[in-house]
């Protein structure tokens, strides 16, 4: 976060074992003192599914205040004329679990 207060950290890809496949986890550490991580909460951020997907996820995440992140998206969908790539940037807010373009 740019408070410096908190590190976020996303995985790439949901996880093999996880229920729902468009789900990715976004987990906030806080940093107390430096060098010290204490992981606070999970959060669930649901990729979009664009028709034809072959392969989606995170690409980059950024703290952008203490409850919001933005979020670069990626897919690639096959289509008629072959792999075509997706990109998108989203506000996320941990709060209300909305993103925004």
């Amino acid at each position: 976060s740019p408070s410096g207060q908190y590190i976020w950290i996303a995985h790439e890809a949901p996880l093999a074992q996880e229920d729902m496949q468009t789900f990715v986890n976004i987990i906030q550490y806080e940093m107390p003192e430096a060098w010290v991580l204490k992981k606070t909460k999970e959060f669930k951020y649901q990729l979009d599914s664009p028709p034809s997907v072959f392969a989606n996820g995170l690409s980059e995440i950024l703290g952008y205040s203490n409850h919001e992140i933005l979020v670069l998206e990626r897919a690639a969908t096959l289509e008629k004329k072959g792999l075509q790539y997706l990109a998108k940037l989203y506000l996320f807010d941990v709060f209300n679990g909305k993103k925004t373009l």
